[in-house]
Parts: structure tokens; sequence; C-alpha cells
């Protein structure tokens, strides 16, 4: 185990002890379980750090556990050696195994569904869809049912020679659900049983709980005291708060001496049962001074001093809300007790769970404004609460996380508001694909939901060693119905490609793909038969300054659409010399040196374009990194040369980019990581100046003009980017001296302190 490994680990560990956050330390202890279970495999050779090879006993297929420690740009992934199907029996397959009257263990359970009996149960949730595939082991038992109803006994055979030795220890058994009502093209942010899981985060909250105790419990005594001295009169008629009146002269009578001894004793019950509050018990508050003056009468050692407190207590009392009985009290208790009366967001998040309850677990709302409404009397009398109350507003909101529908219409209503959370959908989206490219609706069904399961469970973004996990293509189920998908389903894997890029351009100017996205989309546009050079973003910890093929293939992609524009000098980039590089160049090497290649020449193109000897410290690195980006556009060149369409005219997509990056440049100073934000605003103003270049260079001083119209745009930083760019619009060209006073590049990354961070660097006016 390496060291940062350990630190994770150490971190896992300190959560789990110490942190103030119950849920936060649960995760955090299930964190450091699973780093336990990595070290104890790596200590006997079970388990390949940053590898999904398969442990030992167990063929590729197997689904393990695969802990995700999140580290700077990437997610670095290590095997638990924990199997994913395993673990102890699940509730389901307990209570089928009493129906049945069989032994509790996989075994049993797997072979009663090879039976006449147990094959019909298959059949009828194939014909109903009323099964949730959670993990991918969980479809191989139904669709070696559908193999036997259409006749093909000889692959349901292979799969079960190859799953049957593995049924006792994991769990093939399909989950029971609902059927699926969403349409295809739908998908959810989040599920129905991801919304139920978080409802759970709302627990009791103590302030409101002790604020509920003084107005159900404390006042209502407060008032019974002040009500009882306020009885008594004198022999004129005067009362407590009279100036007149003496411990001497107030006459009690034995109904008021009974009713002393009754509201003391509820007083006392009340100290034993409800220890929220505080004030109760505190020496000189009112309520306390009453309670001390009732005890002494009853005892008959009422003194003067607690006498006169008990009236300054009655005074402040009705000064406060008036006298007990009084119309001004009788409302103000009135509206206290309806206060009182509502129920706790713990309560209320219960009624939601219910109704969420009732929807496939694995699905999102296309309506769930239906859950929104206040408390039925139905729910009252089941959970017993006020009928009519309403959801808190985080409890709607939750439900509203569910929303489901296109993702344009996510995108667009704001629910998808990252790349980050569009690549999460993407693969629900492809699983829909995958259904549809099967003619058998019924086992398209089967196959779009083991695909989804497959992704939700397998794939990382990133392995520090290659995956010999089987691909989703390998999987025993899924190679025996391989030969039943559509010969050419190509349009539909193209159009999915297209439509995702369009919107992950578009919508976030401020952010680059990230490389999950660019992992999905190049797997997507392979599909549709199209085999495109994209390329991720690489880890500037393994950055070593020789890039893949890849960045030249897509460098020169961007070379042949973007030499001579405005986007090749603003960067001063060589496309020239990047088009003489050969993408797929045999490597040759001499004595002790590293082989030479052309990403090994790309990489030299960059670090000249830095201005650096080597890439040495991550800052280095990160440059480097950049001023590759600028060359291959980060993708941008290449997806819209592979047809993507944009949904908008250039020159407006370019001008909401421009106004992103002015957005950043203001926040970045007042950002916890000011760096990230000015990554984020080289990003955007790249994919400005990418569509300016497109929509036609003659549009530079309109572009400009209309940026310096918009209010942010006129505070520097960006007034001097708009200064920059209007200079090489004119045909200039950036110096590399530090003079603040010559026109500036804006690139995301310094190898300094950042020019747009520097208070000094601003025009004085």
């Amino acid at each position: 185990m390496t060291q940062p490994d350990l630190h994770l680990w150490s971190q896992a560990l300190m959560a789990a002890s110490v942190h103030e956050d119950r849920k936060t330390r649960r995760g955090a202890d299930r964190r450091a379980q699973s780093w336990a279970r990595l070290l104890k495999g790596m200590t006997h050779g079970e388990v390949a750090r940053g590898s999904l090879t398969s442990i030992k006993a167990l063929p590729g297929w197997v689904t393990l556990e695969i802990e995700r420690p999140k580290t700077e740009l990437w997610t670095t992934t290590q095997q638990t050696g924990k199997t994913i199907a395993g673990g102890p029996l699940e509730a389901d397959e307990i209570e089928r195994a009493r129906a049945l009257g069989i032994r509790p263990n996989r075994a049993e359970v797997f072979a009663s569904y090879l039976t006449g009996t147990g094959l019909r149960e298959l059949y009828e949730l194939l014909d109903q869809g009323s099964y949730r595939v959670h993990r991918p082991e969980e479809a191989a038992l139904l669709v070696i049912a559908w193999l036997l109803r259409e006749g093909d006994r000889t692959n349901a055979l292979d799969i079960l020679e190859q799953i049957t030795p593995y049924a006792a220890r994991l769990r093939f058994m399909p989950r029971v659900a609902s059927a699926r009502y969403l349409p295809p093209g739908v998908v959810a942010r989040h599920t129905t049983g991801d919304i139920i899981a978080f409802l759970d985060g709302i627990g009791t909250s103590e302030r409101i709980e002790t604020q509920r105790e003084a107005l159900c419990v404390w006042l209502p005594l407060r008032d019974e005291f002040l009500a009882l001295w306020l009885s008594l009169r004198t022999a004129t008629g005067d009362d407590l708060t009279s100036s007149e009146a003496t411990s001497k002269t107030l006459s009690w009578s034995a109904e008021q001496v009974e009713e002393a001894h009754r509201v003391l004793r509820r007083y006392d019950a009340a100290l034993r049962q409800h220890p929220r509050c505080n004030k109760p018990h505190h020496e000189g508050s009112n309520l306390r001074l009453l309670v001390d003056a009732t005890r002494k009468r009853l005892l008959n050692q009422l003194d003067p001093s607690s006498f006169g407190w008990a009236r300054v207590a009655a005074r402040d009392l009705i000064k406060k809300s008036g006298r007990p009985g009084d119309k001004a009290h009788t409302t103000l208790r009135l509206q206290q007790a309806r206060v009182a009366a509502m129920p706790s967001p713990a309560l209320l998040a219960v009624v939601a769970q219910h109704r969420l309850a009732q929807h496939r677990a694995d699905e999102g709302l296309l309506h769930p404004e239906h859950l929104t409404h206040p408390v039925t009397e139905a729910e009252a009398e089941q959970f017993h609460l006020p009928a009519g109350s309403s959801l808190s507003s985080k409890i709607t909101r939750l439900i509203h996380r569910a929303q489901a529908g296109s993702i344009a219409d996510l995108v667009a209503q704001g629910v998808v508001s990252s790349p980050e959370v569009l690549a999460d959908l993407i693969a629900p989206i492809t699983a829909q694909t995958v259904a549809m490219s099967y003619p058998d609706q019924q086992l398209g069904a089967l196959m779009g939901a083991s695909y989804a399961a497959y992704r939700r469970t397998g794939r990382p973004a990133r392995l520090r060693q290659p995956s010999k996990r089987a691909a989703f293509k390998e999987v025993p189920w899924i190679v025996a119905v391989a030969s039943r998908e559509k010969a050419d389903r190509q349009d539909d894997a193209l159009g999915l490609a297209r439509l995702v890029s369009a919107l992950a351009i578009e919508s976030f100017p401020g952010s680059a793909l990230p490389n999950v996205i660019v992992h999905d989309l190049a797997a997507l546009f392979q599909a549709g038969g199209r085999r495109l050079p994209l390329v991720e973003e690489p880890s500037t910890h393994d950055f070593t300054g020789i890039f893949g093929e890849r960045f030249v293939a897509a460098a020169q992609r961007a070379s042949a659409l973007l030499g001579g524009t405005l986007y090749e000098r603003y960067f001063d980039l060589d496309y020239a010399a990047v088009t003489l590089l050969t993408p797929w160049e045999t490597p040759t090497s001499t004595s002790g040196r590293p082989p030479v290649t052309a990403g090994a020449i790309f990489g030299q193109l960059c670090l000249s374009r830095a201005g650096l000897e080597s890439a040495g410290s991550v800052a280095d690195r990160r440059r480097i990194i950049e001023i590759s980006q600028q060359f291959t556009t980060h993708n941008l060149a290449i997806l819209l040369d592979a047809g993507v369409p944009p949904r908008s005219p250039w020159f407006e997509l370019a001008l909401s980019a421009g106004q992103t990056t002015a957005d950043l440049l203001l926040r970045a100073p007042r950002s916890s990581r000011p760096q990230t934000t000015l990554r984020n605003a080289g990003h955007a103003w790249r994919q400005a100046l990418f569509f300016l270049s497109y929509a036609g260079e003659d549009r530079g001083p309109e572009f400009v003009t209309r940026l310096q119209q918009a209010e942010v745009s006129t505070d520097w930083p960006m007034s001097e980017v708009l200064a920059g760019l209007n200079f090489v619009l004119l045909g200039g060209r950036f110096e590399t001296t530090a003079d603040p006073s010559s026109p500036r590049r804006l690139a995301g990354w310094s190898l300094g302190q950042h020019w747009a961070l520097e208070p000094d660097s601003a025009p004085h006016t």
C-alpha cells in the first residue's frame, strides 16, 4: 500500500471516530472497512492496487467492490476484494427460503428457480417487467428463463455451467419490483430510492423540539401558576399585582390550596419527563419565582421577599402576554398551540418516504409535484399528525430532485447543473439505447437494465493498471443473447453521442468535458461507427511530459479547422508544426534514451510554448496540459467535425461563453479555491474564442462591444481580457514580458501568481 493510500485510510478512520455528524461517521466507517479489506487482500497477493483484476477463485465477470477516493481531477480506484453480489443473505432471499421451506442459503434459493414453478415465476417477471436489476448478476436467471422459453437450451445450459459454481456465494436471485412506467428517452438525476435515502437524513431537530416542549408544557404550566395567584383576593378585592396586597392579606380557600398541590405535582412530573428546556430550572425565572412562592405558602413559610418576587413575576408576565383568560392572551396561546401542533420535519419525511415507496425505486418521477401535497386524512390517521399539514420546503426540494425527463429538458430546467451530473445520466440513457437494439421487447428491457447495473457498479473513471474486468459484451449471460441484437444500431448510438456532446458544450462553457464524459462519448461514437481521437485530461501527478498519440491526432484535426484563425493567433499556437507530425509514428529509440514518438514531440512543442525546460513541478505540468488543450481545443474541434450540431448560432455561443468568463473572473478573488475558478475561466474563454472563430473574425469588434456593454464585463480583470482580445484583432501579438502595461493573454493556469489575482496589476485611474 502506498503512502497516499495510507493517508486516505487514516482520514477515513479519523472521520469514523471523531466527526460530529453521525451519517458522516457511518460512511467513513464503511470506507475504513473497505480499505482494511484492500490491505488484507494486497498482503495475501489476492488484490492488485488500482486494478479490477478479479480476486483468486473468481472469474472476470464477477462484480467487485471498488473504493473511489476523490483526488484532484481524477477518481483513483482500489479493489477491496469484496464481491458486490456477495455478503449475507438479504431479507427477500430469507423470505423466499422461508416460504418454500428450504434452508436459508444462496445455493438452495438459486436451485429453487430451476424448477418448473421457479421458471414460471421468472416468466411472469419477464412478461410484466416487474423486476429490478440492482447488480449485474441478478439478470442471469432471467436470461436463462428467456432462452429456455425461446427453446435455446444450449446457451441456457452454458450460462448455468459457468455460474452454478458460484451460486452459494453470489446472489443471482432477481429483485421483484413494480412494472416500469417511464417512456423511452426519459431519465432522472436521482431515483425515488435515492430520495428515500436522502430523507433518512432529516432527523429530529433538538432546537425545534425544545421550542415545542416550551410551548406545549412550560407555557401552560406558567399560566396555571399565574392564574392561581391572580385568583387570590384580599378582603378589599385586591390581587397579587396590587401594592396593597401582602402575603398575609391574600386569602386561600380550600379549593385553591388543593389546586396549588395539583399544579405543583404537574410541575414536578414535567421536570422529570421533559428535560429539554433549561429555563424552568433557572433561579430568577418568572415560573421559578411563582413555583417557589407556592411551595413556601403551602408550608406556611412564605416570607415577604418571596411574596414580593412573585408579584414582580406576575406583573412581568401580564405585561408580556396579558392575563390568563383575556382575549389577547387567549389569541396568543391559540397561535402558539397551532405552531406547537405542527408535525416535526422527521415525521413529515416519513410521510414523503411512504408516498415515494409507491413508485419504482430505480426510476424518477415524471410529476414530482403530485407527491408534495398537504397531509391527507388517511395519512393523518396512519402517522398521527394533523391533516392538512404542509411538507417543508426542504422535503419538497428533495422530492423534486427525482424529476424525470429528457436530458435536454433536465438541462434546461437546471436539474442537470454541471457536466459531471450530465455524465451520470449518460449510463441510463445509453441503457435505453441498448434496450432498443434488441427486436424482442422483453429481452431488450432486460439487457437495458443489465447494462445500467453494469455501469453503475463497475466502470471507474480511471485505473492505475489496465482493467481486467470482463466487458459488458463478455459477461456470460450477455454473450448468450448477443446474436439476438440488431445488426445495425449505429444510428441510435451516433444520435445519442451528438446530443450529449451538444448539451455538454453549450450548457457548461465554464467547465471542461469531464474524463468520464469523454470516455463515454468515445464509446458511443465508436458504437455509431465513428472512431474519434477524443482526449481525456491527464493527471498532473502522473504526467511525464509525453502525450499519447490521440493528442497528436486531435491537435491535427483542430489545426485543419483553426489554422490561420483568430484562435491560433490569440493563443500563439504553431499549428504548422503540428501538421508535420505523424500521428501513429513507430517509436524509435537509441541506447539509454526513451522512445521518440509523435506524442513525445508534441509534448516538447507544448513545453516550448510554455517557456519551460522540463515538466518538473505540478504547476509546470498544469500549464503544459493547458497548452495541449489549447492545441486540441479539448475535443471541441473533433466533436464539431464529427457532426455535433450547435443548437444556437456561433456568435451567441461565443457571447455566452464570454459572459461566463467574466462571471468567473469576478468571482475568483473571493473564491475559497481561486485557482480552480481561474482554471474554469480559462476553459470558458477558450470556448468563446473557438466559437468566435467559427462565427467569423469580422465579428470580433462586435463581440468585444457586446461584452463591454454587460455590467460585469466592465470591471477589471475582464476589461483587461477584452483589451487583450481587441489588441489581437488589430494585428498585435502578446509579449512574453511581465510588463503590466502591455496587453495580456488570459489562460487558466499560470507559472506564478496569476495576473488576474494581483491587485497591483490592475490599471490605475
